[in-house]
């Protein structure tokens, strides 16, 4: 094989993307932090899916035609800083193929270096252990292949795959979170899968998706599309009520007449349900009485299916749409939980981005909602750390607004800055008081951990609480209430001059225990509380002190 045409590619990309399907939810495992994140396995693997539906059915004459497709949607799609950079890497196989009918082994490789060099051009600042260093040390190494008569694609991807693999296991070396969690980079694991599954497709093996897979916790994607089936692409994860006692023979006889293409896994105290069903009520129903539902996901299939034509059309022409705006000012919000969400609207947020931790939106989704706003100037708050490069992927598309990113880090942060937002004054004077009231704030979280680890030194036992105080765990307690006395005590050590404290408490606690946090706290400092609901998913407190 020494050459590839549009067709030839799109097999092998196919091939990439159902291998990384397959193995996303192992990706996750890898997660460093103890708690439900951004979920990079995922993240990755929904950034490529989408992608993928909307070439699957078409065909192309050029191999440019094929991987400007690909890479734009990508860009569209992107979920989390983990997506964002795979975009960019397949951005950089755009650069180097979009003008080209067919790629030779030369142009193969040229593409590996333009990846490289895209992706580290992407980050702001580059950290090495990660995905970049993987996708640099093996463009390094095939660059050094001397090109001859006797040159082969089955070569140079299997010495892509090894350099890979070299790589990875040496990203603990070079990122010491990851040596001290013992773990190797879960961007790097991923970006080895979409080469593995490359090499298959080149040695003549399509990687399939593999909904039957017995890995820990795979489910189907949500962006699934099944031709010929109709309904209600269902997911669910369920956090169980009684774990010991649950029957998992007997849940499964009670949903499985309800749907197909059925896929379950008890894992612990977590229940994840996936099921293409017409009545999505029932399924729910079921659900609700053996546990607490921690995410719902219902997709219409048959509108998906519908639309993929016409969704492929409007991403062609999107660059065409050109509105000018009405405003001069706006601010948008990424946030998770009801109450986060109402605190945010009642605080005149111009647009609210439902998504948060361990539901990342795209870049698509932050640039429909820049749309929706429709202002020449935009502040765009992510509210976690694995939204800000989505955010800033969003702002290069809508290049013609004014767009500013404060990278805030969690929801609270977002409630601070817009609380010193006015849509009156000057934009640059937005982010200097912003700026200015965030270096006056410290955030505390407080959270169950979902695996034993050691992190920040700190060591840490499944089912214990963190104590995350700026970002980083500084130690743990035996349960939440201990917890969060003991962080707001280390809080309140740090900054003693401190005149508030707000408790955001979520929907694993209730009111009646936040005020017992609020009773300690009123008990041994002058210091004014207040109590909101902020109904977040996974925290059960998040805490704000200025």
């Amino acid at each position: 094989m020494q050459t590839l045409n549009a067709e030839k590619l799109k097999f092998i990309i196919e091939s990439a993307s159902n291998k990384l399907f397959n193995n996303k939810e192992r990706i996750d495992a890898l997660n460093v932090f103890p708690v439900p994140d951004g979920d990079t396995g995922t993240n990755m693997s929904s950034t490529f899916q989408k992608a993928i539906q909307l070439i699957e059915k078409e065909s192309f004459d050029t191999v440019g035609e094929l991987i400007e497709l690909v890479s734009k949607n990508m860009l569209l799609s992107a979920r989390g800083n983990s997506g964002v950079i795979l975009s960019q890497i397949f951005k950089g196989f755009s650069n180097a193929w979009s003008s080209l009918n067919n790629i030779n082994i030369e142009d193969f490789i040229n593409g590996f270096s333009m990846a490289a060099k895209t992706a580290y051009d992407s980050v702001l600042k580059p950290v090495e252990g990660t995905i970049l260093t993987v996708i640099r040390e093996t463009a390094e190494e095939l660059a050094k292949i001397k090109v001859d008569k006797n040159s082969t694609f089955n070569n140079v991807i299997s010495i892509a795959v090894q350099k890979a693999q070299n790589s990875l296991q040496n990203t603990p070396n070079l990122l010491p979170v990851l040596k001290e969690v013992g773990v190797v980079d879960s961007g790097g694991e991923g970006l080895l899968m979409i080469l593995e599954g490359m090499k298959s497709a080149i040695e003549g093996t399509k990687v399939e998706i593999d909904l039957n897979s017995t890995k820990p916790l795979v489910i189907a994607s949500n962006t699934e599309v099944y031709s010929g089936e109709f309904g209600y692409c269902t997911e669910v994860i369920i956090k169980l009520n009684e774990p010991d006692k649950f029957v998992k023979n007997k849940f499964v006889s009670q949903v499985e007449k309800l749907g197909n293409s059925m896929v379950i896994v008890n894992d612990g105290n977590l229940l994840k349900l996936h099921i293409h069903t017409i009545t999505p009520g029932k399924i729910l129903n079921i659900g609700q009485k053996v546990g607490e539902f921690l995410t719902v996901k219902i997709e219409n299939m048959t509108e998906q299916a519908n639309n993929t034509k016409s969704n492929l059309e409007g991403i062609k022409s999107y660059e065409a749409t050109k509105v000018q705006p009405t405003k001069k000012n706006a601010i948008i919000s990424c946030n998770a939980g009801s109450g986060f969400i109402n605190i945010m609207n009642e605080l005149e947020c111009d647009h609210v981005i439902e998504g948060g931790q361990s539901n990342n939106p795209s870049a698509q989704d932050i640039i429909e909602a820049i749309d929706i706003v429709n202002a020449e100037n935009i502040i765009i708050l992510p509210n976690n750390s694995n939204i800000i490069l989505a955010a800033q992927q969003a702002a290069k598309i809508k290049s013609d607004r004014n767009i500013k990113i404060i990278p805030t880090k969690s929801q609270v942060e977002g409630i601070t800055a817009i609380m010193n937002y006015s849509p009156e004054i000057d934009i640059e004077d937005n982010i200097n008081e912003i700026e200015s009231s965030l270096k006056n704030l410290i955030v505390g979280e407080v959270v169950q951990a979902i695996k034993n680890t050691k992190i920040d030194n700190v060591k840490v036992k499944e089912g214990s609480y963190l104590m995350i105080m700026s970002h980083k765990i500084i130690g743990t307690k035996k349960d939440s209430l201990s917890a969060s006395t003991a962080l707001i005590d280390k809080m309140i050590k740090s900054n003693k001059k401190a005149q508030i404290l707000i408790i955001y408490y979520g929907n694993n606690v209730s009111e009646i225990d936040a005020k017992k946090i609020e009773k300690y706290v009123l008990s041994k400092y002058d210091i004014e509380v207040q109590i909101q609901n902020g109904d977040q998913h996974i925290y059960d407190y998040m805490f704000g002190l200025e």
